[in-house]
């Protein structure tokens, strides 16, 4: 699996260097590792069968499609992406809320939890 993730990772790499520099090899970086972790949950799933929660994991496909657009937004409309990273983080926090990834009784588990 690893091999595997080096040669997409190299291959975009060549590809994506060449017509967009530095930010290719981001996107180069961002495409191998989503696809060798989505191989990998893949793998985790028919050793372990874990149970596959479809709303759920709509819901993580959501958050991440839902702060994705927001980064394009922010960056398009106000050019401020570095001043706007802490409310950022609070609106994604809120989004996984809102979709039922976070819920208000594990955030009060864990905060009283003494160990």
């Amino acid at each position: 699996m690893a091999i595997g993730g080096v040669i997409i990772n190299v291959v975009l790499n060549y590809i994506l260097i060449r017509s967009n520099g530095v930010e290719g090899a981001a996107l180069a970086t961002l495409i191998t590792q989503s696809v060798t972790a989505l191989v990998q949950i893949i793998v985790a799933y028919r050793i372990f069968k874990f149970k596959f929660s479809i709303n759920y994991y709509s819901s993580l496909i959501g958050l991440l499609a839902g702060l994705l657009i927001g980064y394009f937004l922010l960056i398009q409309f106000s050019g401020l992406e570095n001043q706007l990273i802490i409310p950022y983080f609070l609106a994604g926090v809120i989004l996984a809320f809102l979709l039922g990834i976070f819920k208000i009784q594990d955030l009060k588990t864990i905060l009283t939890k003494n160990d």
